[in-house]
């Protein structure tokens, strides 16, 4: 990549005449019909960027739309941002206008007035885009948003560049500058976590200024084998520096709040978003500004670990031994390292043997293992378990975690769960049909209750054994595995790292091993964010015996 002009320091000019510059930004998205007439498409087979022709006011979300705005999603009609493809009213740009007036406001409001209404056109390299004007108080801002090839790997039409020129039609310097708010929705996911390549996983509002800012960032659907990647560049392949970056919940920094001087807040983020800011800088009269920043595919722009799991049985009978294979690789054009492959065996089996290099803590097998190149080889590992008389299937996913050497995260992909169905339970009929039972003529019915008392005077103390969760990091659900010696009631409650209670499970089990599910979701049905969080579990007889345990987990999204 190339190095990166930064801005002039505040109270510096920053002129360009004309609009020689251009500001970026960059979706994964793919050719999609043009809705007509209240939305335009720059698009391109692999990209497609929607902005509004018209300002629809809806108290629907989906049918809303402020004109100039933007939204964009892939070519499979997935989302990038919210909105896509008809909705385009949450990702938005502020200017901050300190002279000739003192005042925050949207591109495109009514505060102002259009100069030229959205339309397509093409730009100086002869790509698709799309481009308007609009002005406030002398300052004349024009929006291009330009299809271009992945800053990154150059392969690809996969990035929108969008430029925001800001002209001083005033007789006097001017002071301004820009906040450029994408509302992150990939896949749909609302609360698709965000990534930089300093930091990591961003799990509660941050804030990053001057030296801090990342080089790059990045979103996905599901941290757990994510089909959909969006990444933004802060500060290459000609982008401007921008003085601040913060990844944070959108409700905060929505327009309706618009805040310039914004305060995180510490909590997590449940519906994410991205807000690059430009502090405001001298433009003299009669010149022009120009920013330029990108938000786009990861179009191989990183390591990728691939995992698949198999059973050698579809089915199998209870005491049968079940093996599976794992296999892995990293095909991207980047290495991997810190590689770890862990599989939390099923809780109604028994571990028999595995690859050599194990470690079998509780229920959860793992591997450490070499750093990864980047290369087509497949590698593999193996497991067998024992089935036991319980349940009606063996259900269990191989997980695996590395550090992306491209971005400098711990990233983590999963096998797809493995299930091996197993016979109904039922023993009674298999017993009672055999005839050692009814042939020997000298057994009496006196005989048969003096045996019974024996199984019953006196019933087991409660002993209760908490197995831990899996899987663990959960990215849809986590089953709580225990071990009861007598007939309980399970109770479950989640909290916080910071000990904010979250949900209650429970249940009436049978004496065994078993286990109770939690989807993930709060008291409002909304999913947790990523994070770690702790549990309490109790277990109570009906003869008022009690026990419980505690522990964590982590949650990844």
């Amino acid at each position: 990549m190339q190095n990166t002009p930064s801005r002039a320091p505040e109270g510096k000019s920053r002129i360009s005449p004309g609009f020689p510059n251009y500001t970026a930004v960059c979706f994964i998205i793919i050719s999609i019909v043009l809705s007509p007439a209240r939305g335009f498409a720059v698009s391109s087979a692999y990209i497609d960027c929607r902005t509004a022709t018209v300002t629809v006011v809806s108290d629907d979300p989906l049918s809303r739309q402020d004109k100039g705005r933007f939204t964009a999603g892939d070519g499979a009609g997935r989302k990038i941002l919210y909105g896509y493809p008809g909705a385009p009213w949450s990702s938005f740009t502020t200017l901050n206008i300190e002279a000739p007036v003192n005042t925050l406001t949207v591109y495109g409001s009514s505060a102002g007035a259009w100069q030229v209404n959205p339309y397509d056109t093409f730009d100086e390299n002869g790509n698709s885009m799309n481009t308007s004007t609009w002005a406030y108080s002398g300052i004349h801002v024009r929006q291009d948003l330009s299809i271009i090839k992945n800053p990154d790997t150059q392969s690809r039409y996969d990035t929108i560049r969008i430029r925001y020129a800001v002209e001083n039609r005033n007789t006097f310097t001017a002071q301004v500058g820009l906040r450029i708010m994408l509302d992150t929705q990939a896949n749909g996911n609302d609360a698709s976590p965000v990534y930089t390549s300093s930091s990591g996983l961003v799990s509660q509002e941050e804030k990053f200024t001057g030296a801090a800012v990342p080089d790059y960032w990045y979103t996905q659907d599901d941290p757990v084998s994510p089909t959909v990647i969006a990444e933004g560049y802060l500060n290459s392949a000609g982008a401007t520096t921008p003085d601040m970056l913060i990844i944070g919940q959108w409700d905060y920094m929505n327009e309706g709040v618009n805040i310039w001087d914004y305060e995180v807040h510490a909590q997590a983020i449940t519906d994410s978003a991205v807000a690059v800011f430009y502090d405001p800088a001298l433009i003299a009269a009669e010149t022009t500004d120009t920013i330029i920043a990108y938000f786009g595919i990861a179009d191989m722009s990183g390591a990728n670990l691939s995992i698949s799991k198999d059973a050698n049985v579809a089915s199998a009978n209870y005491g049968d031994t079940i093996s599976y294979n794992i296999v892995y690789s990293d095909n991207s054009a980047y290495s991997l390292t810190s590689l770890s492959i862990w599989d939390t065996l099923p809780w109604n089996s028994g571990f028999v043997d595995a690859s050599p290099g194990y470690t079998l803590s509780g229920s959860v097998l793992s591997w450490s293992l070499p750093d990864l190149p980047n290369s087509s080889n497949a590698y593999s590992l193996w497991v067998r378990v024992k089935a036991s008389p319980q349940g009606e299937s063996l259900t269990n996913t191989a997980y695996g975690a590395y550090t992306d050497t491209h971005w400098n995260t711990r990233q983590i992909r999963h096998s797809g769960e493995v299930n091996v169905a197993l016979p109904s339970f039922t023993p009674t009929q298999t017993f009672t049909s055999s005839p050692t039972f009814t042939i020997t003529p000298t057994m009496t019915i006196t005989q048969t209750p003096t045996v019974s008392p024996t199984f019953t005077p006196v019933p087991p103390a409660l002993v209760f054994k908490m197995e831990g969760n899996f899987p663990n990091p959960g990215a849809a659900y986590t089953n709580f595995l225990f071990t009861l010696t007598r007939d309980a009631a399970i109770q479950v409650r989640i909290y916080t790292i910071s000990g904010e209670f979250i949900i209650q499970k429970q249940g009436y089990f049978n004496a065994g091993r078993d286990y109770i599910r939690w989807d993930l979701k709060n008291l409002n049905g909304r999913d947790v964010a990523s994070g770690t969080y702790l549990y309490k579990i109790s277990a109570s007889t009906d003869r008022g015996e009690k026990a419980e345990a505690t522990g964590k987990f982590a949650v990844v999204r």
